[in-house]
């Protein structure tokens, strides 16, 4: 499950990426004539990937609360608490849980993209800015948002930077799922070590001696 939402916020921050990066697609964006495919493809990808992202990170907590579990009343499981709570209570946190909720409950988020140019010579772009945005008053029209979730809004002002957005979730969850990465290795290395000692003899009776012995 950790894979998963690792590659599901991957694929979801790359395509935000792109929007900010490239800039034909920045003008594609926001153009209002021409062919729409472009636009519409992308917005599609995004719509997709939002859900993948937002859904795998929910799954992500339930299965790790439940892992947890079996380490009741440890060191392990009272540090985790506390690392946890820090991560659900940051307002990031708070902000996504509730907008999964809104996109289940009100339908698609209210997205749209910005672009800044500066010093643009012969129909060529030099310095550019461009972002893809949640609209905040759109939001803001749902009634079912926590108060953390509502004070994330009023801090982005009028619009909140997906980017952004995503790439502070994912900071704070990769840095409790490597910590807790790093504590069950310490707690069941020497099991882990013994169980690959197995294997390669398992594989060396299997292939007559001639394998290697190494963990599969």
């Amino acid at each position: 499950m950790v894979e998963l939402n690792r590659r599901n916020t991957l694929e979801l921050q790359h395509l935000l990426e792109s929007a900010r990066s490239n800039f034909d697609l920045a003008v594609e964006l926001i153009q209002n004539v021409g062919p729409e495919h472009k636009r519409v493809e992308f917005y599609a990808q995004l719509d997709q990937r939002l859900h993948n992202m937002l859904s795998s990170a929910t799954t992500l907590v339930d299965h790790t609360r439940r892992l947890i579990q079996k380490y009741e009343g440890s060191d392990l499981a009272s540090e985790f608490e506390l690392r946890n709570t820090a991560v659900k209570n940051a307002q990031v946190s708070q902000f996504l849980r509730r907008f999964r909720n809104y996109l289940l409950h009100v339908g698609m988020a209210p997205l749209g993209a910005t672009l800044s140019m500066k010093n643009v010579q012969g129909g060529t772009a030099g310095h550019f800015e461009s972002k893809v945005e949640l609209e905040v008053l759109v939001l803001l029209r749902w009634d079912d948002w926590t108060a953390g979730s509502l004070a994330y809004m009023h801090s982005a002002g009028d619009k909140i930077d997906l980017y952004d957005a995503v790439r502070d979730y994912a900071a704070l969850t990769d840095e409790l799922t490597a910590w807790l990465f790093t504590r069950f290795e310490s707690l069941h290395g020497k099991d882990v070590n013994a169980i690959n000692e197995l294997i390669g003899e398992y594989n060396q009776i299997l292939s007559g001696g001639g394998a290697r012995r190494e963990a599969i």
